[in-house]
């Protein structure tokens, strides 16, 4: 079906309409806004402002996580929001060590942002403001721990607000536009085994907190025309300007961590924006300047193309051989399961993918994979619909720490077992 337009109702009046529904129906403290500080939460800082003053509602509820890898003009809008003189803004603005992606670099696939241990090699100093939570005065005791993935955080934070704060109800407005990627529409399209406020699909529950929590959408219907036409008249944060001198088309236009495995198509506009900044970026963690050189090349972007006179099983196996112990053994791992699973659909003559046993009673050769015969050409592969050696190539070339191409996920298991590897190899990063 394509798309239903409402010729009686704009987007901006629907966003309005949405918002004053929430304060309708949830507490003022109940309702918290997620600021990142990029376009389209500013949008919903301002749009939360207005509905709040024309209720007489004089404060609104700020949650900013701050993850270190930041321009300095991207600091100074947050403090121009929080330092609005028409309404009180109250929350947290997180400057704590969360454990972050660090797509340029095998010897370094995660990084700790705001960690104590590196303060002389942070990105930026820690913001001054009176919002600031970091390890010092973190009251998050038993909801955050330090190398806390930032999905974790998201999941426990509404808990905190409820268990510890009180609250019946939690209401998070999330910046999110169906526009910005096929998942964000999906976000806002499927309804199967999801549960929504009053049947209202732009609520969304939370039903990992356990609680009445719900994540908030009022400008998923917004088109990138929507939201500049808007913010022309708004306080805005003037790295988009920025960006827009560098040449960058305006649906191209992220703040975010650099290092990240999207994030580091825009690593280079700290080269060209805040130069000074750019000297800590590739000063912070291995990779930075890596990834600013290769960006949107095949090493990084694109088709990968392998070195002649050697198969993708030989170069996947190459590649293995040159990576540090504990990340060789991560990928092998998922490696293993990957061929497991098809040696299961292709032959069934095993029952189980998941075995205990199996690395104990089954081949495994001596670089650790699991022996299977599995196709060294990738026409086949394509859509996916049979395993090759290139599939896990281009993993290991591109540095995809989850193997996401081998169509793995994040798990817990993995991000403990992450943890206590980079403690024992800390010395040698």
């Amino acid at each position: 079906m394509g798309k239903i337009y409402n010729t009686e109702l704009n987007v901006y009046d629907a966003a309005i309409d949405r918002l004053s529904y929430l304060y309708d129906n949830f507490n003022q403290n109940e309702i918290w806004l997620s600021l990142s500080g990029g376009k389209d939460s500013t949008v919903c800082f301002h749009l939360m402002k207005d509905v709040a003053l024309s209720r007489g509602i004089k404060t609104i509820n700020l949650l900013i996580i701050d993850l270190e890898g930041h321009y300095k003009l991207h600091e100074d809008h947050l403090i121009e929001l929080i330092e609005d003189p028409e309404i009180k803004v109250n929350g947290y603005w997180l400057c704590l060590p969360f454990n972050l992606s660090n797509a340029s670099s095998f010897h370094m696939p995660k990084w700790l942002c705001w960690d104590k241990d590196q303060e002389n090699k942070w990105i930026r100093p820690m913001p001054n403001n009176r919002l600031i939570i970091n390890e010092n005065n973190n009251p998050f005791e038993g909801y955050f721990r330090k190398g806390m993935e930032f999905e974790e955080f998201i999941i426990t934070f509404p808990r905190y607000l409820v268990e510890v704060l009180g609250l019946k109800r939690v209401a998070q407005i999330i910046g999110i536009r169906t526009q910005e990627s096929y998942n964000r529409y999906l976000k806002m399209k499927v309804t199967q085994n999801r549960e929504f406020f009053n049947n209202k699909q732009w609520i969304l529950k939370q039903k990992s907190t356990g609680y009445e929590t719900f994540s908030v959408h009022p400008i998923y219907d917004w088109l990138i025309q929507d939201v500049w036409k808007y913010s022309s008249t708004k306080k805005y944060n003037k790295v988009y300007d920025k960006m827009y001198l560098a040449g960058y088309p305006l649906n191209s236009m992220r703040i975010c961590q650099p290092y990240g495995e999207e994030q580091r198509d825009n690593i280079d506009l700290f080269c060209k924006i805040e130069p000074e900044t750019w000297d800590k970026i590739t000063e912070r963690v291995y990779g930075g300047n890596f990834a600013k050189i290769y960006k949107g090349k095949n090493i990084l972007k694109g088709r990968i193309v392998k070195p002649e006179n050697i198969t993708w099983e030989s170069w996947a196996r190459l590649i293995l051989n040159t990576m540090p112990p504990f990340l060789r053994e991560h990928y092998l791992r998922r490696i293993n399961v990957f061929l497991r699973w098809w040696r299961k659909e292709l032959y069934g003559d095993i029952d189980k993918v998941y075995s205990k046993a199996y690395a104990n009673n089954e081949s495994i050769d001596n670089q650790g994979l699991y022996v299977v015969k599995i196709n060294d050409i990738h026409e086949d592969d394509v859509k996916k619909l049979q395993p090759s050696w290139r599939r896990i190539a281009k993993v290991l070339v591109k540095g995809d720490f989850l193997c996401k191409n081998l169509t793995f996920t994040a798990n817990k298991e993995e991000y403990e077992k992450l943890e206590k590897l980079k403690s024992k190899y800390y010395d040698t990063l």
